[in-house]
Parts: C-alpha cells; sequence; structure tokens
C-alpha cells in the first residue's frame, strides 16, 4: 500500500507554496491554479479541470474544497515516487518533506536525485544538503542575435522553500 502524506504535511506544502483560486503565472512561466497545479492543454483547451472525478470549470476560481481535493490529486504522484523509490523508514515530517520536494522537482528528478541516493544508503544526515541543491529555476534568455537559450538561476523562492523543507526534515 502505497503511503499518504499527512493533513499537517499537506498544510506545510499549502505554506510553501502559493494557494490562489485563480490562475497566476508561476516563477518559471506556467499557467498555474491552486496550490501549483501546472495547467496543462487539455485543462486549456476544455476549461475543466476534473477534480476527484467532477468537472470543475477552472476560468471561475476554485473553492477551497476544490484546491484542497486537487493538491491532494497531484500529490498522488509524488507520493507514489517516494514510496516507490526510498527505501528506508521514514518519520511523518521526513516523508512530508521529501513529498513536497518531489511534487516540486518531479518524479524524474527525485527519483534520480543525490537525495534518495544518500539517504537509501543511511545517510539521513546529509539529505538537507542534497535537498539544498535544488534551488534553480530554468529561464529563457534572448541573445542579441535573437537566438533564445535556456539559463539554469537561482531561485529566491526555491532557496526559501529548501529551507522550509529541511526544516520539516529535521522536525521530529
Amino acid at each position: 500500500m502505497i503511503r499518504r502524506i499527512s493533513d499537517a504535511g499537506v498544510a506545510e506544502i499549502k505554506k510553501m507554496e502559493s494557494v490562489e483560486p485563480y490562475v497566476y503565472t508561476d516563477q518559471a512561466g506556467y499557467q498555474t491554479i491552486g496550490v501549483g497545479h501546472k495547467i496543462v492543454r487539455q485543462e486549456f483547451d476544455t476549461g475543466v479541470i476534473v477534480i476527484d472525478g467532477e468537472s470543475v470549470w477552472w476560468m471561475n476560481g476554485l473553492n477551497p474544497g476544490q484546491i484542497d481535493g486537487l493538491l491532494r490529486q497531484d500529490l498522488a504522484g509524488a507520493e507514489d515516487t517516494v514510496s516507490q523509490f526510498v527505501k528506508v523508514p521514514l518519520t511523518d515530517n521526513e516523508y512530508a518533506a521529501l513529498v513536497s520536494l518531489c511534487f516540486n522537482i518531479g518524479s524524474t528528478s527525485f527519483r534520480d536525485s543525490s537525495v534518495v541516493r544518500v539517504l537509501n544508503n543511511n545517510d539521513y544526515d546529509s539529505v538537507p544538503s542534497k535537498m539544498r541543491m535544488w534551488d534553480k529555476i530554468t529561464i529563457q534568455e534572448v541573445q542579441p542575435d535573437g537566438t533564445r537559450i535556456k539559463k539554469k538561476v537561482v531561485s529566491k523562492g526555491l532557496v526559501k522553500r529548501r529551507q522550509a523543507e529541511i526544516q520539516l526534515w529535521l522536525r521530529p
């Protein structure tokens, strides 16, 4: 059975992310709603997000129950990834910190990360420093000749988020 994040863990993620009932552009340039939900092509095309099996017209905004349902739905992939790839015991707070990290960086990046590698070697103490490394976003920069290059830059928001995840990780 896949472990699920606690209500307290969900509350911590909501503190780290913006909680927005209406669409906004996140720091990486994605159209986002709720708690970090990136609106996908089909949702743009239809104007509908399916939350707990119910079609919701997102352009009118989401109510608190819909925001929570969408977050729980979105966290399921991160919960599955953490449960599948972390092979050592975790406290609820350690698990919540890893689910938050995975939710933010994506399942593939999490699975292949040094965070998982050191943790699965029972090196719990190195996890915070490995988490801290995930503090960059990719931006596109237009060169004088008009070409675009992708560049990784440190994000103050991600530095703050990693610190919050580390504090959660270290909490008994």
